[in-house]
């Protein structure tokens, strides 16, 4: 079952194996991987309470939470500090941490994307005659 598949969806059943992908749909909530912190392991079990997940999917979700993680870290820092600070020559520059949080926030959205995304899953699958077409034509 991919991650688009709901685990209470009743044309994939159950099973612990779905087209030669080992899911995670054996266990009830997986436990988060190892080194989480609090914003990776919550993102962890919002995911995986309403997805089952083959192994890939698994592993890009890992990702994402510990970019969760680094994305409250660099928050942190954020809140603790104003956000304008003094340049080298003494001008006024955005702290550092906000650009560490805007592109992490990308790489989030880009790894979630990767993790739900139905159409990646089914054209890695079978990616059908008319992706050859396209390679063959260039």
């Amino acid at each position: 079952m991919t991650a688009a598949a709901s685990k209470n969806s009743p044309r994939l059943g159950g099973g612990a194996f779905f087209h030669g992908h080992v899911t995670l749909s054996s266990v009830a909530h997986p436990r988060a991987p190892e080194g989480l912190e609090q914003a990776g392991k919550r993102l962890w079990r919002t995911v995986t309470g309403e997805l089952e997940l083959a192994a890939h999917e698994a592993e890009l979700l890992r990702q994402a939470c510990a970019t969760a993680d680094l994305i409250a870290a660099a928050s942190a820092v954020l809140a603790g500090d104003d956000m304008v600070t003094e340049g080298s020559t003494g001008q006024p520059v955005g702290h550092p941490m906000i650009a560490v949080v805007a592109d992490q926030r990308r790489l989030l959205a880009m790894l979630l994307r990767a993790v739900t995304a139905p159409e990646a899953d089914a054209e890695l699958l079978d990616p059908g005659p008319s992706a050859w077409r396209r390679r063959g034509a260039a």
